[in-house]
């Protein structure tokens, strides 16, 4: 599941940057 990969990678980009 590449897709699952690019999703939590993209979520956990954005909880890095919102944090």
């Amino acid at each position: 599941m590449k897709n699952s990969k690019v999703i939590a990678y993209k979520v956990g980009w954005k909880n890095r940057r919102w944090n």
